[in-house]
Formats: C-alpha cells, sequence, structure tokens
C-alpha cells in the first residue's frame, strides 16, 4: 500500500474549531483539523475508499484531508477508515468477524469518527454510506451525480451497524458495468478490480454442462456420458447422463481446473443446458421418480462434484439454476452445503408481486421447498421485458415486495437479469432502485425513485413520474398479468394509453431544463414509439395469387425518428429472445412491410387453404366455407417475428425453432386448386419438402413433409410439425383420442388456477392411436388430426386460453440421416360440423391416404 506523506504543518494549524459537544465537525469555510487514517497493511478497498472519501470531501468542502497511516504521529481528529491500530487503541466493542466481507460500522467515538468494516468491501461500503446518508451524495449514473457543497460539514452523534441482507448482488442493467458506479452503490458482482473490493462473480456460466463434459470430445467413444432418450444416446438438445461415475469424475475435474485458474472465485456454475433431454437410464430414472423432479437427479450430481472438489476449495460453491423443470425441488434430497440453487422465475407474472399474484403460486411454493432444503438460495429475478427490451414495462412497484419476500426464504442472492445497453424504459432508474433495494429490500422505494427522477430528469421528472404511474395503474386497476415477453398489444399499451403517454412526453421534453435532458426524456420516449412501431405492421390479404399488405401510414418517417434516436445514444438491442435485433431492425421492417409475397390457395366446396412459400412454406389459412370459421390462428402482429407466425409452421430437428420455419421455399402448382408443392434446402444440409393437397370433395387437407440429406455428410434430423389452431375460448374445446395403449381420453383445454397455459407430452403407449379430435360444442366446431404412428414418436398438446389457441404438434423420432437419406411425415386435418365428429373413429378418412393404426 502507498505511503501517504505526513504534512508537517498539520498539527500547526489554526484552531478554528471549538471544542465538540454533541454534533462533529468536520469542515468550515474551507478548512479542517481531520486526517484520514488507514492501516499501513490496508487492503487495495481500504486503501481506495481513503482516497474516494478524501476526494469527495474537497468537492462537498472545498479542502483536502491529508491521508496518513497508523504508524503515523497520531492527530487529535482524526478519520479512521478501517480497521487499525489507532482503532484498537479505542477498545471498542465491535465483532469484526460478525460484519464479513462487506458489513460495516460507522461510529463517532469522541473527536474521531470511525468508517470501517470487512476488508474486503465492509470499508468501502462505510465511507460511501457515510457520503451518501450522512453528507447527501448521490451517484444516479456512471455521468450524472449529485455532490452538495457544503460551507459547514457537521453531524450528530453517528453509531450505525450495517450487514446487507443479500450476499450476492447482481444488477443486469446499464450503469452497473461501470465499475465505479457498481461500487458506489454496493453492487458485488459487477467487473470490480481489489481496489473496488472485487467482484463476487461466477465462474463459468450456467448453462455450461456441455462445455464441462464436450459431446465433440467424449460423445463418439462414450454415448453413455450423454443422455438416453427415447431408447437411444443423444447430446443434441439434451443434458448429460447425471449418475455416470465418469461424468462426475470428469465434471469435478474441470471445476477443479476452472478453480485453479481462477483463485479466490467463491462461486462456480455448473448446469443445465437452456433445452430438455433429461436421461431416461434406468439409474436417473429412479432418482427422478423418488424426487418427483429432475431436479433430484441435478442436486445428486453436482452433491458428488461438490464433495470432489471441497478438500482443495472448501469455501466454494458450486451454483446451479433451479430452472423450468428443476425449479420445483427435490422431495427429500438435500443440497451439499457448496452447492447453491439459483431459483428462477422465468415463468412469473411481473406486474403483481410475486406473492399477491396467483398465476406466480407455484413459484411461491418451490421457493418456500427449497428454503426447506437449504440456507442458502439465490434467486433469478428478471426484471425486464426480454421479448421486446424497449417497451414499457411495468413493474418497478412489484421490485420491493419481490425483494422482501425473497429476504425471507433464506435468499442469500439476487441477480436482478435486465438490459445491459441503454434504451431500455427508464433503464437508468431501474439498475439504481435496484441496486438500492438490494442493500436494503426495506428501503423506500418511492423516495429512491423520486429522488432519482429529480435528479437525472430535472423539471421534466414530473410528466415522467406521470407517465409511469398512468402505466402502473392501468394493470393494478384492471388486474393484467405481464410476463416477460408481453408482446405490445398488451391492454395498457392500448391506443388511447399510447396517446396519453405522448402527451406526457410533449409536456417533459417542454420542460426540459437543458438539451442534455431533453435528449434523456427522448431516450425514454424510444419505448413508446417502439409500441407505436409495433402497431403499425400491416394485415394482408389475398389477391389474385399473392398476400398484399395493408400499410400504415406514417411508419416509416417514426422508424427513422426512432433510429436517429437510437443510435444517437448507443443503443444496440431492441429484443433478445430468437438473436439481439438492433434499432435499425425497425427501417429493415418497414421495407418488409411493402412487400408482397407469392401465396397459393387451394380450394373446394368446403374448404379454403392459403399457403405462403416465402413464410416457411407456411400453411396460413384452413376456413370453413360452411361454419365461417378461420380453424388456424392467423400471425399475431405483436410477436417479433411477425409475419413468420401462426398457421402450421414445421422445423428440421428436435427442439426449439429449428430451421425450417423462416426460409423462403420454391414451390410448384402440381394442380391448380387442389395440390401443391414446396420446397428449400435448409443452412443444417437438409432439403425440407412439403405438398399440401386438398380433398376433391371432402373438408380435408393432406400435408406430406419430407426431409432428405442432400449434405456429403451424415445429419440428425427430426420432423416437428406445429400446427396453431383456434376454435374460440378454449375453455370450450374438449380434446379427445384413443391411446396406443387402448385407453380412452378426453381433455378439456382448460388450465388450473394460478396458471396461464398448459401442455401435456404424449409418449410411447400414450400417443393418440393415429389421430385425434377436437370438438367445441358450444360453436359446432370439431376438427380431427390423423396421422401415421409409425412416423411419430411425441404428440404434444399445449394450448394457451389468453390467445384461444391451442397446438396439436407431432415430432416423428430423431435420425441421423446418410447423405441422400430421408425421413417423412405425413398427416391430415379435417374438419365437420361439430355432431358429426364425436368420437375418435376411422369414419371420414380420405380414401387417398391408407394411414397406420394399431389395430
Amino acid at each position: 500500500m502507498a505511503k501517504y506523506p505526513l504534512v508537517a504543518t498539520f498539527c500547526l494549524l489554526s484552531g478554528f474549531f471549538p471544542i465538540r459537544s454533541e454534533a462533529l465537525l468536520l469542515a468550515e469555510g474551507g478548512k479542517s483539523h481531520y486526517a484520514i487514517v488507514v492501516s499501513a497493511s490496508a487492503s487495495p478497498s481500504e486503501d481506495h475508499a481513503a482516497r474516494e472519501l478524501q476526494h469527495f470531501l474537497k468537492e462537498i468542502a472545498g479542502v483536502e484531508l491529508p491521508l496518513i497511516t497508523d504508524r503515523d504521529p497520531r492527530q487529535q481528529y482524526e478519520v479512521l477508515v478501517g480497521n487499525s491500530r489507532r482503532v484498537e487503541e479505542l477498545n471498542l466493542s465491535i465483532d469484526w468477524n460478525s460484519l464479513g466481507d462487506e458489513g460495516y460500522v460507522i461510529r463517532t467515538e469522541g473527536d474521531r469518527l470511525l468508517l470501517a468494516g470487512g476488508k474486503k468491501r465492509g470499508t468501502l461500503y462505510a465511507v460511501y454510506a457515510f457520503l451518501e446518508e450522512t453528507l447527501g451524495c448521490r451517484w444516479f449514473t456512471p455521468d450524472v451525480s449529485r455532490i452538495p457543497k457544503q460551507e459547514r460539514v457537521e453531524f450528530e452523534t453517528l453509531n450505525i451497524p450495517n450487514i446487507p441482507r443479500f450476499e450476492y448482488r447482481a444488477v443486469g442493467w446499464i450503469s452497473a458495468s461501470d465499475p465505479d458506479w457498481a461500487a458506489r452503490n454496493k453492487v458485488n458482482s459487477a467487473p470490480l478490480d481489489e481496489q473496488r473490493g472485487g467482484s463476487l462473480s461466477i465462474v463459468g456460466g450456467v448453462h455450461n454442462f456441455h462445455s464441462v463434459v464436450p459431446p465433440n470430445r467424449y460423445f463418439e467413444q462414450h454415448p453413455e456420458y450423454y443422455p438416453l432418450v427415447n431408447g437411444k444416446r443423444v447430446y443434441q438438445n439434451a443434458q448429460l447422463c447425471l449418475t455416470n461415475s465418469d461424468v462426475i469424475r470428469i465434471a469435478a475435474e474441470e471445476m477443479k481446473r476452472r478453480l485453479r485458474d481462477n483463485p479466490g472465485a467463491k462461486l462456480i456454475g455448473l448446469g443445465q443446458e437452456d433445452w430438455g433431454g433429461w436421461c431416461e437410464c434406468e439409474e436417473c430414472k429412479a432418482i427422478i421418480d423418488r424426487e418427483e423432479s429432475p431436479s433430484g437427479l441435478l442436486i445428486h450430481f453436482l452433491n458428488q462434484v461438490a464433495a470432489r472438489i471441497e478438500g482443495e476449495f472448501p469455501d466454494t460453491a458450486l451454483i446451479t439454476l433451479a430452472y423450468q423443470v428443476t425449479r420445483k425441488p427435490p422431495k427429500n434430497l438435500k443440497p451439499h452445503r457448496n452447492v447453491i440453487p439459483w431459483v428462477c422465475g422465468i415463468e412469473c407474472c411481473y406486474s403483481h408481486p410475486i406473492s399477491n399474484c396467483e398465476l406466480n403460486r407455484s413459484f411461491v411454493k418451490d421457493l418456500a421447498d427449497w428454503a426447506a432444503l437449504t440456507d442458502r438460495v439465490y434467486i433469478f429475478d428478471y426484471t425486464a421485458n426480454f421479448e421486446h427490451y424497449v417497451m414499457p414495462h411495468p413493474n418497478l412497484r412489484v421490485l420491493q415486495p419481490n425483494f422482501q419476500l425473497f429476504a425471507k426464504d433464506h435468499v442469500r442472492g439476487v441477480y436482478a437479469s435486465g438490459n445491459t445497453g441503454p434504451g431500455s424504459e427508464l433503464g437508468e432508474l431501474r439498475g439504481y432502485l435496484i441496486a438500492k433495494l438490494l442493500w436494503n429490500p426495506d428501503a423506500d422505494a418511492d423516495a429512491i425513485r423520486r429522488e432519482f427522477m429529480e435528479g437525472y430528469y430535472g423539471r421534466a421528472a414530473e410528466p415522467l413520474e406521470k407517465y409511469l404511474a398512468l402505466m402502473h395503474d392501468k394493470v393494478e386497476r384492471e388486474n393484467i398479468h405481464c410476463s416477460i415477453v408481453a408482446g405490445p398489444r398488451m391492454p395498457y399499451l392500448a391506443p388511447d394509453m399510447v396517446e396519453k403517454a405522448k402527451a406526457l412526453f410533449d409536456e417533459a421534453e417542454e420542460l426540459a431544463d437543458n438539451d442534455a435532458i431533453r435528449e434523456r426524456v427522448k431516450v425514454a420516449r424510444l419505448p413508446i414509439q417502439h409500441v407505436e412501431l409495433e402497431w403499425t405492421k400491416p394485415s394482408y390479404r389475398y389477391e389474385s395469387g399473392s398476400y398484399k399488405p395493408e400499410l400504415k401510414p406514417g411508419a416509416a418517417e417514426l422508424a427513422k425518428t426512432f433510429v436517429e434516436v437510437a443510435d444517437r445514444h448507443g443503443v444496440t438491442q431492441i429484443f433478445e429472445m430468437y438473436g439481439p435485433k438492433p434499432p435499425s431492425w425497425h427501417l429493415e421492417q418497414q421495407e418488409l412491410w411493402k412487400q408482397e409475397w407469392p401465396a397459393i390457395r387451394l380450394e373446394n366446396d368446403s374448404l379454403r387453404v392459403d399457403l405462403v412459400p416465402g413464410w416457411g412454406g407456411r400453411v396460413t389459412s384452413i376456413f370453413d366455407k360452411n361454419k365461417d370459421w378461420e380453424f388456424l390462428l392467423p400471425g399475431q402482429p405483436d410477436g417479433r417475428e411477425y409475419p413468420l407466425s401462426g398457421g402450421i409452421e414445421e422445423y428440421s430437428e428436435r427442439g426449439g425453432r429449428t430451421p425450417g420455419w423462416q426460409q423462403e421455399y420454391e414451390f410448384d402448382i402440381e394442380a391448380p386448386g387442389r395440390k401443391a408443392r414446396m420446397w428449400a434446402e435448409l443452412p443444417n444440409g437438409l432439403k425440407f419438402e412439403r405438398t399440401v393437397e386438398l380433398s376433391q370433395t371432402a373438408a380435408i387437407m393432406t400435408l406430406r413433409s419430407k426431409l432428405t440429406n442432400v449434405s456429403k455428410d451424415s445429419r440428425n434430423a427430426c420432423l416437428r410439425c406445429n400446427p396453431k389452431f383456434q376454435m374460440g375460448p378454449t375453455e370450450q374445446v374438449t380434446a379427445s383420442f384413443t391411446t396406443l395403449g387402448g385407453q380412452n381420453r378426453s381433455i378439456p383445454l382448460t388450465v388450473a388456477t394460478g396458471k396461464s397455459r398448459e401442455a401435456l407430452h404424449l409418449l410411447g403407449e400414450d400417443r393418440p392411436n393415429g389421430g385425434w379430435l377436437a370438438i367445441n360444442s358450444t360453436l359446432g366446431l370439431s376438427l380431427r388430426h390423423q396421422f401415421d404412428t409409425t412416423e411419430v414418436q411425441t404428440c404434444t398438446l399445449d394450448w394457451l386460453p389468453s390467445r384461444s389457441r391451442f397446438f396439436m404438434e407431432l415430432q416423428s423420432p430423431e435420425k441421423t440421416l446418410a447423405p441422400g437419406e430421408a425421413i417423412t411425415l405425413t398427416q391430415q386435418i379435417e374438419v365437420q360440423s361439430g355432431e358429426a365428429l364425436d368420437t375418435p373413429t376411422d369414419q371420414g378418412r380420405s380414401d387417398s391416404l391408407n394411414l397406420h393404426r394399431k389395430r
């Protein structure tokens, strides 16, 4: 540590201070008797804390206090920064061990001021807390702060101990990547050097099974390291075989290697990939069944890895995501003392406090159940809209009650995931407010918000506060649920709400104190402009062999304004889901909207079927002329992929939206009005062919799909067909079928209280025996979906009442195709009156298609 020169004349300064009674006078009139004292063996952060105190006191009081060490002569007036010999001489009863790395004490003792805490970050936080809470400093953003000038720096007796509620505080918002801002606002997971306390970061990421046991290194020789899925060892879109002893050994050795490369690390990630594919081998399945959740298998694996590494790294914890299917904790199995479940609420509603919303009941239970198993739980909190970073997201009022809930349930760390770049709705406010609440969940959140708004927006704050109230009041008054993928056509973003918001932003721009603040207001307006642009998406109509857009006036000019402001302020990303998109996406979309798309119409007396080859070879419409009903859900304009959405889309691999759904297909009309073929070569080396045929007389459409490996190497292929149906409110719809095992099933498409969506995955003998039926008796609508059971491995029924839609998805077995080899999937969709189709029988099937059923 650097030695501080003792100013020789310091003790001889004229005694302008009176003898202190109660208040401590630190500086007056640009003068001070005080010196700042640190230990000669101070840690880097304690050294930095002393310099930060010196710097800001000079800004506040116009005087630079000398820096000395505890080896220099004792002064009458001292600010003691960190524990030192000088502090020990005072014989204070301070339990330094209880303060840990980050706890601190702010205390006056006679003519001395003590700012001290844990050597890692505690003393640094004591200095910032004193500057903030006693002297009124604020660091709103890296560029905007409030350092109040004071002629007289005086304060009453202080005795303030403080230990943070959460040991891990991560803020995924714009300001937090700045080391000084993060340190000053007590965020400890930012990229911080040792001077700023170091970072409590996670080594190695979290969706990392495949980087720990790489398939390209091991799969060919050791397929047993990877999951058994549907009777076959696979690695694509799959996890690991977590009971395999070699996998445990390899994972433990890799954890040790990474920790040796990161000395001092306290957290290292080891966890599931961001997809399904859990192992179904006898050993893995037994643990899942016993613990009633895949999390049991995950914790079983992690416990063994933790036991293997704790000898060398006793103070380092493995952290793993309790995410989607693993969010439900094991029934009995407790995590090892060095295993931390990182509970993810990706499914939650975030416009209501988690504890008060019916949609969040299962999350609240899961969190409480984890807390019953371990006293060290972390939370992965979603504080942004990841489908639309740049969109109003009325969740500010739930931050505090959510953090308070976490603090009660053994939660020791929180990552508030957001948008780390500029442009999100008041992202600077969100980062600041979250940082304050992570340190103290019981702080006055409203006061923090108001103070930030006034400090950052000046006179423009008042209309912007009204804008926030407008959005939040709407969702509260009408009980609107907002997920992390809420779209721009949510009720709180209706045209009248957007117009009110625009008026408030106009007022804010008028009130802005200067051009810099006016620019901040323009950035804050981007989310409303984003919504306006999303509302300009055209609808399409079929006309003379084309799908033609119905364009909205003024959209191109608005897109230009949006991009100019966004580019001026470094906005780089307006979406996350399905790949990041820059602001220029809006200009690109305006050009896309102008485009007309070749379309094919097949038609008989009963049905009208539309195909758009350029939209992923999509079937966009199955219209029943007799019922005047569209059976396919159209593309939804609030989806980012629009118009490549809705209808029937197909994929070429397992998991997610793999190639096939968005490519432009070539086409050939083989029989006008009756039959068309579409095809495309995909980026994964497969060729997708799709033939759609309409019966001459019946209300039956046949869809034949084929995937061929046209590359020179082997390729994994899986045909997945996802038809999105609409038959009125889903609670009026019942799906029925006979299983391959002979069981008759009838499934009302309703959802349980507290859930917004349901899904049923059918495999093996539980699959429908060649077809399933959907009926809405209230509206007199029926739809039969038939297929060849030898071509289908998995059937998925998925329904979402808020959109009045349901999927009846078919998935073929995954197969490794040699060059030139192909797989096929054939299916029929038939619509009739509700009375005619009341049981899943062979009646009404097209004679032209011989579909295989188990007899």
